[in-house]
């Protein structure tokens, strides 16, 4: 009878090993899941800010969305990369303001800044290098999170 107990104890304890280790696997993989998520949302709109030009096709020396682009409730007017400063949406959204399903709480915000060429180090002027950064939350906590530079790169003038 003592050891049937003694069994029953040593069952017991394996089992409950066991569901700890199953349980810990399940919370690794969701959070994996949820990093491949928020890092997809990150490239994805990594992928649209650098697709535009350096600097506003009507204006070069404006830095920022312009006001006619600013109050539109969607992405669709930002030609050129500095647009993206300071946006954020959440739930994330397409460039035309659709949201994205699947994906109610997550957070996705650009910033973009001038940085001096030499030192990676902000500048408070035009440097000619422009670096972006996307962040994806979900629940305040920051999942995934992607820099870039982007360089203003003129066609040189051709001498005689």
């Amino acid at each position: 009878m003592v050891e049937v107990v003694m069994a029953m104890m040593v069952i017991s304890l394996m089992f409950v090993a066991a569901l700890n280790a199953v349980g810990s696997s399940r919370t690794t993989l969701t959070t994996m899941g949820e990093r491949a998520r928020a890092m997809a949302l990150a490239e994805g709109l990594m992928q649209e800010i650098l697709a535009q030009p350096y600097a506003d096709p009507q204006d070069a020396d404006a830095f920022g969305p312009t006001a006619t682009e600013a109050a539109t409730e969607d992405r669709s007017l930002f030609d050129d990369v500095d647009d993206y400063d300071g946006w954020s949406a959440s739930p994330p959204v397409d460039r035309d303001g659709v949201a994205l399903s699947g994906n109610d709480d997550f957070e996705r915000r650009a910033a973009v800044h001038w940085v001096q060429a030499e030192t990676l180090g902000e500048a408070a002027a035009e440097t000619g290098v422009k670096q972006i950064t996307v962040t994806v939350s979900r629940g305040g906590k920051r999942m995934a999170e992607l820099v870039a530079l982007r360089v203003d790169a003129k066609p040189a003038e051709v001498q005689p």
